[in-house]
């Protein structure tokens, strides 16, 4: 008896792994580009792109978890059958090695990263294959991503944060990832019946319950540390003269350092505050968008102005890619430089990614306001109070850690 038990269960453990691994083969084969400076003409015959992917992204939308099913969209099938090759000289890459793929592990080879990468670091989105090959493959990584708990920023897959075409109707919205990205995130929210916000360009969709201490065990503070707001810093120079700025990009308001957010953008911190009043566990487990926000690109007027912008990250990269927390030197030399009311408003969501009893919202928050947020904030408290004795959850061994490195930040402010 106990012979057939494990034959079924081993049966049963091939056929899930399986249909776990088939998603990787929905991810397009390619072509390796030769070098950076093709021509148009060139570049479109280095794709053996399938032209129906975009009628097949329209039904990902309905239904992203097709995305996992075995044969969604066989393009080793189509390539054979229409003896498709790679330009002579091209390499041909595969999205996954054989030696993974029949291990049963989810992993889409790294070649085919790297191809990815190198077709959209910076200078180089314009060129791209027309037929949109390249913003669509990311947006099926990006979709594998969502579906199997792999986070999408390790890629490191150089992307815009901000769809510039808001309207649907346009082909145009197809032909970019951030485009794709903001409107399956607005579609799923709109499918599911739930309430969301559009916040820094991006769809917030808003729980419709407080967290337990089970969703908590997800929640990660790679998040919460990309949800910290950068710092603007501006320097003016005239011909003998000259001036420097500081302030957190935050919202509208940075404009005053230079910043000069679109019309359309919802990103001031009167919203963040309405939101995580109701919802404080979005700052670990959403991407607000604060990444969006960039300072800007520098100005050289003719009358001898130069204005130049950096924009300073709240963390250090190689140490996050580590799963390290460690606020970057030039956040740090920078944040005593903020007014009192940046320093404030920073503050209260250093204070909440540490989970601190003691939070409270900035000073010139309303009193009711005041009282939802510590009522809401108490559940998020409750919930980590679940966990907090058992340091085998990384949100509670992140926490931990990451109080000591934020404490030097508050000791700043």
């Amino acid at each position: 008896m106990k012979k057939i038990l494990l034959i079924i269960l081993y049966v049963l453990g091939l056929t899930f792994s399986t249909q776990s691994m088939a998603d990787v083969k929905n991810l397009p084969i390619i072509c390796k580009y030769p070098d950076e400076n093709l021509a148009q003409k060139v570049r479109d015959s280095y794709s053996l792109y399938n032209t129906e992917i975009e009628q097949m992204i329209k039904k990902l939308f309905e239904n992203p978890k097709l995305i996992l099913k075995q044969g969604f969209i066989d393009h080793e099938a189509r390539i054979k059958k229409l003896n498709l090759k790679c330009p002579s000289g091209a390499r041909m890459i595969k999205p996954y090695k054989e030696k993974d793929y029949h291990k049963n592990k989810f992993k889409i080879n790294y070649k085919y990263i790297s191809e990815i990468r190198k077709r959209t670091k910076k200078g180089w989105n314009s060129k791209t294959t027309s037929n949109k090959e390249t913003p669509h493959i990311i947006f099926l990584i990006y979709l594998l991503s969502l579906n199997s708990d792999y986070n999408f920023e390790k890629y490191k897959i150089n992307v815009e944060r901000r769809c510039w075409n808001l309207n649907w109707e346009q082909k145009a919205a197809l032909s970019s990832f951030e485009c794709l990205q903001y409107y399956f995130h607005k579609k799923q929210a709109e499918k599911n019946n739930r309430d969301y916000i559009e916040l820094n360009y991006k769809i917030v969709e808003l729980p419709s319950k407080k967290i337990s201490g089970e969703e908590l065990k997800k929640a990660s503070l790679d998040i919460a540390f990309n949800n910290l707001p950068n710092i603007c810093k501006s320097r003016t120079i005239y011909s003998t003269w000259g001036y420097e700025q500081i302030g957190l990009n935050l919202s509208k308001s940075t404009s005053l350092w230079g910043i000069k957010p679109n019309q359309r953008d919802v990103d001031n911190f009167h919203q963040i505050v309405a939101v995580l009043t109701k919802h404080p566990e979005l700052f670990f487990t959403n991407d607000l968008g604060f990444r969006q926000l960039n300072c800007g690109t520098d100005i050289q007027t003719d009358w001898g102005q130069h204005t130049s912008k950096v924009t300073i990250t709240p963390y250090d990269k190689k140490a996050l890619e580590k799963g390290e927390y460690k606020l970057s030197k030039a956040y740090i030399n920078n944040v005593k430089k903020l007014d009192s009311k940046d320093k404030e408003n920073l503050k209260f969501l250093i204070n909440l990614i540490m989970l601190n009893p003691n939070t409270a919202l900035p000073v010139s928050v309303d009193e009711t306001t005041k009282q939802k947020f510590k009522s809401n904030y108490a559940v998020l408290l409750g919930a980590y109070d679940e966990l907090k004795n058992n340091e085998t959850y990384r949100i509670v061994r992140t926490v931990s850690r990451t109080r000591l490195v934020l404490k030097i930040l508050l000791a700043l402010l």
